[in-house]
């Protein structure tokens, strides 16, 4: 979806997604992580595959 890489400011690389993470609002992650769990099968939170969490 986000492929490829982008230069910052400060001349470092970074791929363009984590970018795009980096800067979305912390209101609409939940939203976007529903709709990519829906369109390729769910199976993940943000951090964590479900059921591979640590107690």
């Amino acid at each position: 979806m986000f492929k490829g890489r982008k230069r910052l400011r400060n001349g470092k690389v970074v791929d363009y997604v984590d970018l795009v993470i980096a800067v979305m609002p912390t209101t609409l992650m939940k939203a976007v992580a529903q709709t990519l769990a829906t369109r390729h099968g769910g199976g993940y939170s943000l951090l964590h595959r479900v059921g591979d969490r640590s107690a």
